[in-house]
């Protein structure tokens, strides 16, 4: 193959591999996906500078050498690779809101969380915007907000909620009663907001990252 045509298909597979892997981190895919290509724009010159790096020592080397066989295979082997490495990452590990959640808040979902609902964003260089809704005991509550690091917002009223109503579950700004635990690093940029009605049993969770 050509050098033109070895560029193209290393950019080519590398934002494969980019779009797959935003497709099922999204809970919408079609989402991720134009997440993806659009920052695919931005990504693309850091995968040019790495084909160079790779591909014009191999190329140095087969003319040094003499060699005329698997040159394009040597250049293409990378990236190869690393689609690979996304799918079988994909069948045997796939993501999911609990791994997810666990990673973002650093504290595990509730093992007996139960009407789980989610919306999942973010991604690449995009700026994280999970949450989550579920059902669990205030025992769960209490340390999730510990491990979290949360601290209630006294001020809080119901109608504060700074994140949208997930379909099909209840509206935080009808509950009586409620608290907000919050907790902001500026370091990170990480922002973590819960949000409980008075039993403690329903629970709206945000995790952003701007």
């Amino acid at each position: 193959m050509g050098f033109g045509f070895l560029l193209f298909i290393w950019v080519g597979i590398f934002s494969l591999s980019f779009i797959i892997q935003e497709a099922f981190r999204w809970s919408n895919p079609l989402e991720g996906i134009f997440n993806a290509l659009f920052h695919s724009l931005f990504l693309v010159i850091f995968w040019i500078i790495g084909f160079l790096l790779w591909s014009l020592p191999i190329y140095g080397l087969y003319h040094w050498r003499k060699w005329r066989r698997y040159r394009s295979q040597c250049v293409l082997a990378p990236v190869l690779l690393l689609l690979l490495a996304t799918v079988v990452s994909l069948v045997f590990d796939p993501p999911t809101a609990a791994k997810r959640f666990s990673r973002f808040a650093r504290a595990p979902l509730p093992a007996d969380a139960t009407n789980l609902k989610f919306e999942l964003r973010g991604g690449g260089i995009s700026d994280y915007s999970d949450i989550y809704y579920f059902e669990t005991t205030p025992t769960e509550v209490d340390r999730l907000i510990r491990e979290i690091g949360l601290v209630e917002d006294e001020f809080y009223t119901p109608s504060q909620h700074s994140f949208i109503k997930l379909p099909g579950v209840p509206d935080p700004a009808e509950w009586q009663g409620s608290k907000r635990f919050q907790k902001s690093d500026d370091r990170d940029h990480w922002f973590h907001e819960l949000i409980t009605d008075a039993t403690r049993t329903r629970v709206y969770i945000l995790i952003s990252c701007t």
